[in-house]
């Protein structure tokens, strides 16, 4: 697939997909309104890598930071994060986002990190912020939200 023109973000692009030439048109994306508190209020956060995406782990850390960060700027609270695989590493000593998870759980962020994980990683003794909980929390939180989604 090739993107003829750079565009924008939330601008349209025509789109062609090799052999014969046809056009497809973007709808812009929905934009963030950072002026609505309510927006992420029953939503829950799954993190599942130690960071953002899949990239060198600075970039991840960089990334993370940067949403979390747009999050406490935009007054957004997200109902809960769950943790789990490898994102109990950003509950824990060292992590490089603990000030941010710190300022949304005082915000009413239920910062929930996967037992098992910790236990698999050897990490149950370094949590820095959020509760270890097990995978019936993790669940009844997502069972509550009306959005899940997984960073």
């Amino acid at each position: 697939m090739v993107v003829h023109g750079a565009a924008p973000c939330g601008k349209v692009r025509r789109l062609s997909h090799g052999g014969p030439r046809f056009g497809a048109r973007l709808t812009p994306a929905r934009s963030l309104r950072m002026s609505d508190p309510n927006a992420f209020a029953s939503t829950v956060l799954m993190v599942t890598r130690d960071g953002f995406g899949s990239a060198d782990p600075a970039l991840q850390h960089a990334l993370m930071g940067k949403y979390l960060g747009l999050l406490l700027a935009g007054g957004l609270t997200p109902r809960a994060i769950g943790f789990v695989t490898e994102g109990v590493h950003l509950a824990c000593e060292g992590s490089p986002v603990l000030e941010e998870l710190r300022r949304l759980a005082g915000r009413g962020c239920r910062l929930l990190v996967c037992t098992t994980c910790l236990e698999f990683y050897g990490l149950k003794e370094q949590v820095r912020v959020g509760t270890a909980c097990g995978m019936p929390d993790i669940l009844n939180a997502q069972l509550e939200a009306t959005k899940v989604i997984t960073l």
